[in-house]
């Protein structure tokens, strides 16, 4: 009877998630309540009731929602004065970032009964506002439309969704409107919740991490600057920001320059050397990420970010790990990521395999990386009773000089490598700036 029960649950369940017909043609959706080819047909309509005031930014708008398959894909020109409780939060390497209270929410689907689209309640939404975007439309339209190539009809796992595009009237920069993270990036949450963090629930997040690389190497894209603090916390799955902003920043370099634009301890030595962005320099990346995850600590927070540190990270320096914090097998797998040769780093592909099947085993008794996690955990145990340890934050020193604030480091074309980074490059041409601003 048990069985009979738990069958007829996973039909129901399986029933709930397909896609369904569409109630205005009777033909099946695209995605569950979402049928493309009739709510193209109603964007198309609707067009004429808005406008961004600029026509190139309104053609860009209406495709996406043209090809949109899902509500996840969907983009809106979305005004201004649709926004309330606007608060300024913090100046990054992009621009400004807001935090606002979007007061209609995203369309869901259609109802033809009341002629007019379904939302979502009001939602707190990210303002993005972008350097000189008014003047540099067709760029950013061109990293806009790499980040909705990069979504999937599935609800762009891994990756913020960018809900629209609205306008400051302030300074007439345009805005992305981003989804809201409760938790904050991941570099605030380990600093919170770092000392109560099981690996299990480490690995849930790492899983979510790679499974958003993964969504922008399948759209045969790169991210480019990936660091713990554009990676967003939500109450039960983590997502991938400012993806595609770095080569938006990078265009605006010279022809005898190569610009790197991110943070210094995350930049994988080969492009510090002067090599073109590619995957695996995101998965370099994405190992420094998982080494902060075992020890709760930034790289190199303890020394100056500037062109010392970049020759070392070239000649082979990576950050410390914590043996006594970090099973064997992941410390395997961070040396595997962030190799010297781009070529024997681990694909995404290959990383979403690995950390499902670890996940998985963090939970199983009889598996090797159970017990290596039970002998740290045990140990973890001892030092907090002997502490007496009720703060789950974790404290440490940074650097004057250690800036997690992505900006501009300049390499000479002159110095690329063909194969593994070496201190015989053009390191003298190498330009890391001194300055600190707020980090965002």
């Amino acid at each position: 009877m048990e069985t009979k029960n738990i069958v007829q649950n996973s039909v129901k369940f399986v029933k709930s998630i397909e896609p369904g017909l569409c109630k205005l043609c009777g033909q099946k959706n695209t995605h569950r309540n979402w049928c493309n080819s009739c709510y193209a047909k109603i964007f198309k309509e609707q067009a004429v009731n808005w406008t961004s005031g600029n026509h190139d930014v309104d053609e860009f708008i209406l495709q996406a929602q043209i090809d949109a398959k899902s509500y996840f894909e969907l983009i809106e020109w979305i005004p201004y004065e649709n926004f309330s409780n606007i608060q300024y939060l913090a100046k990054g390497g992009y621009g400004e970032v807001y935090l606002a209270y979007w007061d209609e929410g995203v369309i869901t689907c259609w109802s033809d009964e009341f002629k007019d689209w379904f939302r979502d309640s009001g939602q707190k939404v990210i303002l993005k506002s972008l350097f000189d975007s008014k003047n540099k439309i067709k760029e950013f339209l061109d990293e806009l439309k790499l980040q909705v190539k990069s979504f999937d009809s599935a609800g762009t796992l891994g990756i913020t969704p960018c809900f629209g595009i609205t306008r400051n009237p302030k300074d007439d920069n345009f805005m992305m409107v981003m989804d809201y993270g409760p938790g904050g990036s991941l570099r605030n949450y380990l600093d919170k919740k770092f000392k109560i963090l099981v690996w299990h629930k480490k690995l849930d997040i790492l899983c979510d991490i790679i499974r958003g690389i993964r969504s922008i190497h399948r759209a045969g894209l790169t991210h480019r600057d990936l660091h713990g603090g554009n990676i967003v916390m939500y109450n039960n799955y983590t997502r991938i920001t400012d993806f595609g902003l770095s080569k938006l920043v990078v265009k605006e370099s010279s022809s005898k320059k190569n610009k790197i634009f991110g943070v210094l301890p995350f930049v994988a030595p080969e492009v510090l050397c002067g090599n073109d962005y590619n995957q695996p320099a995101d998965i370099y990346s994405f190992g420094i990420i998982m080494n902060e995850m075992a020890t709760g600590i930034p790289p190199f927070n303890d020394i100056p970010h500037n062109s010392g540190l970049a020759i070392q990270i070239m000649d082979g320096l990576r950050p410390n790990i914590n043996k006594e914090l970090t099973p064997q097998l992941i410390i395997d797998l961070i040396k595997q990521c962030w190799d010297d040769v781009p070529e024997k780093r681990p694909t995404a592909e290959i990383l979403v395999e690995i950390l499902r099947k670890m996940k998985d085993e963090s939970l199983l008794c009889t598996t090797e990386l159970y017990k290596q996690i039970k002998v740290i955990e045990k140990s973890i145990e001892l030092d907090q009773k002997i502490l007496d340890v009720k703060d789950c934050s974790i404290t440490y020193e940074t650097h004057s000089q250690a800036i997690y604030k992505s900006r501009s480091l300049e390499v000479n074309k002159s110095s690329k490598i063909n194969s593994e980074p070496t201190i015989e490059s053009s390191l003298m041409d190498l330009v890391v700036p001194d300055d600190s601003d707020d980090d965002c």
